[in-house]
């Protein structure tokens, strides 16, 4: 038994339940010609580049499955001939695939991750409370601790 991938297209303006009736007439279909579903999941909902029947937008869903290669011809005829799906593309799932698969899986749910733990907000310094150095810098000195060293800076240069 091969190892396939089905990617197919509902259009969107469709109702929910619409759309998961036709997942099930897919998995019926899939089923009853002696294959097994390892996995189904929505790929994406977008916008179509051009109209197909009238419909601009639409459901990608992808499903992994096995079956005898002699029952993969009569599988896609069916489902050609399924309502509710626009277009259909038959795959072979190779092993590299799956690895690249996996690995694209492993990244996305890390991405999610970092974007469900809050980022910590940066806090702007208050104006009010400047930093300690700047307010050494500002309190006022007695004159005659300038006078000092003015005159120490000033001896220095002369001699």
């Amino acid at each position: 038994m091969q190892t396939y991938e089905l990617l197919y297209l509902t259009p969107l303006q469709d109702a929910e339940a619409d759309r998961l009736a036709i997942r099930e007439r897919v998995q019926n279909v899939i089923q009853d010609a002696g294959g097994a579903i390892h996995a189904t999941r929505e790929v994406a909902r977008q916008r179509l580049s051009y109209p197909i029947d009238r419909h601009d937008s639409g459901e990608y869903t992808l499903v992994t499955f096995t079956t005898p290669g002699a029952a993969l011809a009569g599988i896609e005829r069916e489902l050609r001939l399924l309502a509710g799906i626009l277009r259909i593309m038959v795959t072979v799932r190779s092993e590299r695939v799956r690895m690249v698969g996996a690995a694209v899986e492993a990244m996305d749910r890390q991405d999610q991750e970092k974007r469900s733990e809050p980022e910590p907000v940066p806090h702007a310094p208050s104006a009010s409370a400047p930093p300690a150095a700047v307010a050494a810098a500002e309190s006022p000195k007695p004159i005659e601790d300038l006078d000092k060293r003015l005159e120490e800076i000033l001896g220095k240069e002369m001699a």
